[in-house]
């Protein structure tokens, strides 16, 4: 099921509100970084960086 559905919210919403700011922040990331328009684009989690 989408995500969409689920959430009874717009792709344009998702995008915007949601997964844009989350990769911003490093919490997720594009697994087509390269192209970012890519009709296969997908969105997975990023890996937590080390404190050093």
């Amino acid at each position: 099921m989408d995500l969409e559905k689920i959430l009874k919210r717009s792709q344009r919403y998702l995008e915007e509100i949601c997964l844009r700011p989350m990769v911003r922040e490093g919490v997720s990331e594009l697994t087509i970084p390269t192209t970012p328009t890519q009709t296969q684009q997908a969105y997975q989690a990023a890996e937590p960086e080390e404190n050093q």
